[in-house]
């Protein structure tokens, strides 16, 4: 389960419990308090306790007697010596000690918590005189010998409020294709071991009984197959539990057992993210019967789930409208925990959209909410989140002080998952600044954090983010790699969206190395997924890429077509970025086909979404594509001045490699060759440090050709020799096959150069 969801789950059912208490009382109520985390259980306790004593109730604990087990006992002992239980003063009363009675008989004709369930099943009609509600806390493996040993007790219970400990995190980072989403579970959470719960199953099947007991195994059960180690097989079975259970709990008419079932298998379906349509189903469902039940906590939460699952579909309105429905909820309730993830997701959503400044305001009232609440958890989550945003409006220095905010309280919280999402995070800067090494430094150090913790999908995750850095570094033999490694990964997982995502950038490495048919292969399968999961926005990606291939293979009106295509997903999931991006790919391609003024109005188009957004560095390169057409129109002083515009975004921005590129078009552009030679070599210092060797072996025959003109034949011969070694380390045939071609002629003809 997700640790959102989690900690979501438990203030939830710690709210259904406080209002069960505080209309329980002149009567008596048993309620069932479920919890394996005793640290968890005794901060709940202390928490309704603190709550109730504010409203003038009275609070007592008991604890059962292990020689003498019986519920009675204890509380009719406990009134004995209590005045003001006797005088019918609203009061709670907490009953401990179930979990610790021995389950094995000993030297006793019967165990002491077999005693314990007999007096619970034997005297519960004596119960009748004590005039509040109980809160009788138990293990889950209590829980099940409960109902199935002491059925009639079990039958007048008021409720039970199940509780899970929030130690282990399975967190989401986000739900755009960019994003990516981590998880880690143990092997076991606490409860009835798994063979255990199947061996009771098989039991009461066997008898041709149809109880609600049967019904809490199958749930058990699924819970116990979600809560092993994370693989297709054992999610497969879940889901199979968990529709036993509801088609159990549907026969039955338990309606409040049978909505948090469906809440659940809604949240396993979202998490596969193979069927996101299903969850939006089972979430609708769960809804309903929440709000005929009168339960508005748990119809808060399905609403905040309906919006996660069209967030993830890219239906951004509707998500939002969903959104700010639980938010009305969780105000209405006093639920503040729940407020603040709301306001969090509400962030995400604004943050997708690029209505950074309203997704801020968002994420600073949900911090607010959590530091309230002494959430240590959600408040690194969201300083996360606000780093995300600083790193897209380009404040990277501000993005990285948040994260390095966020990484001191995982530490010190001992998350080591939310560490290594962090660790990530800061990669991604660097990766953006264009500093590789330490981009792979931190990624090295993320990747040891997840397989420690055994987050499958966040090694997959990472192993991509090191493809996608050597892939940069054109080290692409390398990249390929540790794509491989990572679709395993995802295929093991059943992760179709990491999966598409990682068959896309296998197609871009492909594609790169001018292997084309078999790039349009690894798209055309990545396409397919991304159809398959609905998502619209990676279809819409993925188009792009197929039509840069077609471009590349000179199919040019095939790639406008291509183009066209994902310019109208863009535009209908109204994402501004994705369809700048489009406009400036399809006026690359009718610059090609030497239809100038249309390319430049389609850059023009691209630069004005660029700025709405805010994307300086999409400014820079349309700026810089403006500049080509120019050149190739021969208005090089038109050419100059947006190149210069282009050099200062992209120096502002810390943007090394655009400024290399710039400097190289500067040198292009000189009559001098001299002049031109400065220029290519400042280019040059900046692609060394970088280390894009394509960039540096390109630029070295530029140079190697400046240095001829110049009569400077040894400085040439050697550059032209430093690019042919460059493009060897890369196994670039064209700039290999070019500079060999050079150097021949020298030998052959020297006095003709």
């Amino acid at each position: 389960m997700l640790t959102d969801d989690v900690k979501a789950e438990n203030q939830r059912n710690y709210q259904k419990l406080i209002v069960s208490l505080e209309a329980s009382q002149g009567i008596l109520n048993l309620l069932i308090a479920v919890c394996d985390d005793s640290n968890l259980r005794a901060k709940l306790i202390q928490q309704y306790e603190t709550e109730l004593k504010q409203q003038d109730f009275l609070t007592y604990r008991v604890r059962v007697r292990r020689q003498d087990p019986s519920l009675r006992y204890a509380l009719a002992h406990l009134v004995e010596t209590e005045p003001d239980l006797q005088q019918s003063e609203a009061a709670v009363i907490t009953v401990l000690g179930v979990d610790e009675l021995l389950s094995v008989k000993l030297d006793s004709p019967k165990s002491e918590q077999d005693r314990f369930f007999g007096y619970l099943q034997w005297t519960r009609e004596a119960l009748r005189e004590f005039t509040f509600p109980v809160v009788l806390w138990v293990t889950e493996s209590v829980l099940i010998r409960l109902a199935e040993r002491a059925p009639d007790f079990w039958s007048w219970r008021g409720g039970v409020f199940c509780f899970t400990r929030e130690s282990v995190t399975v967190e989401s980072r986000g739900i755009s294709e960019s994003n990516h989403i981590f998880q880690s579970a143990p092997e076991d959470i606490g409860g009835l071991p798994l063979e255990e719960i199947l061996q009771l199953i098989a039991q009461i099947e066997a008898e041709g009984k149809e109880a609600p007991l049967l019904a809490t195994l199958y749930e058990s059960l699924a819970k116990a197959y979600e809560q092993r180690y994370e693989n297709h097989q054992n999610r497969q079975l879940a889901i199979q539990a968990y529709q036993k259970a509801i088609a159990l709990q549907t026969k039955l008419g338990l309606k409040a057992d049978l909505a948090d079932s469906l809440k659940n298998l809604g949240n396993l379906y979202f998490e596969l993210k193979n069927e996101v349509k299903l969850a939006e189903d089972y979430y609708e469902q769960a809804q309903k019967i929440y709000r005929d039940i009168g339960d508005l906590l748990g119809e808060a939460y399905t609403l905040k789930a309906i919006g996660d699952v069209l967030q993830f579909l890219n239906r951004h309105s509707e998500a939002l409208e969903k959104y700010e429905q639980a938010l009305a909820f969780y105000r209405d309730v006093g639920d503040r925990l729940g407020e603040a993830y709301t306001l969090k997701a509400i962030g995400d959503v604004l943050q997708f959209l690029n209505r950074s400044s309203e997704a801020l305001e968002k994420y600073e009232q949900a911090l607010a909410f959590y530091r309230d609440v002494s959430d240590r958890l959600g408040e690194p989550n969201t300083l996360r989140a606000i780093g995300d945003v600083f790193q897209f409006l380009d404040r990277t220095s501000e993005a990285l002080e948040k994260y390095e905010q966020a990484l001191a309280f995982y530490r010190d919280i001992g998350d080591r998952l939310g560490e290594a999402n962090t660790l990530q995070a800061i990669g991604d800067v660097f990766q953006f600044l264009k500093c590789s090494s330490e981009a792979l430094e931190k990624y090295e150090q993320a990747l040891a954090f997840y397989r420690d913790v055994g987050s499958r999908l966040g090694e997959a995750n990472t192993l991509r983010a090191i493809g996608d850095v050597l892939q940069f570094l054109k080290r692409s033999s390398e990249a390929l790699e540790k794509y491989e490694q990572a679709l395993a990964f995802y295929r093991d997982i059943g992760d179709r969206l990491g999966e598409a995502n990682t068959l896309q950038a296998i197609g871009d490495v492909l594609q790169f190395l001018n292997r084309s048919s078999e790039a349009l292969e690894k798209y055309e399968q990545a396409l397919a997924f991304y159809r398959n999961v609905g998502s619209r926005l990676g279809e819409a990606n993925t188009l792009r890429a197929i039509g840069d291939v077609l471009q590349f293979l000179n199919r040019s009106s095939e790639a406008l077509e291509k183009y066209e295509q994902a310019l109208g997903f863009y535009r209908d999931v109204g994402d501004r970025l994705g369809e700048a991006n489009t406009l400036q790919a399809i006026g690359d391609v009718l610059q090609f086909l030497k239809r100038n003024s249309e390319a430049l109005e389609k850059y023009e188009q691209a630069l004005t979404f660029y700025r709405d957004v805010g994307d300086r560095l999409g400014e820079a390169n349309t700026l810089q594509a403006i500049g080509d057409v120019l050149q190739f129109l021969k208005r090089n002083s038109e050419a100059l001045e947006k190149y210069e515009q282009a050099l200062g975004f992209y120096r502002d921005i810390g943007s090394r490699l655009g400024e290399a590129n710039v400097l190289q078009e500067f040198g292009k552009l000189q009559d001098n060759p001299a002049q031109a030679l400065e220029y290519l070599q400042q280019a040059q210092s900046l692609y060394n440090p970088i280390g894009n060797i394509y960039s540096q072996s390109r630029n070295l025959l530029l140079i190697a050709d400046m240095q001829f003109k110049m009569g400077q034949t040894e400085a040439a011969i050697n550059s032209l020799t430093e690019a042919a070694e460059l493009a060897d380390a890369i196994n670039y045939e064209p700039f290999q096959k070019y500079a060999q071609e050079i150097l021949t002629q020298i030998k052959n003809n020297p006095k003709n150069l």
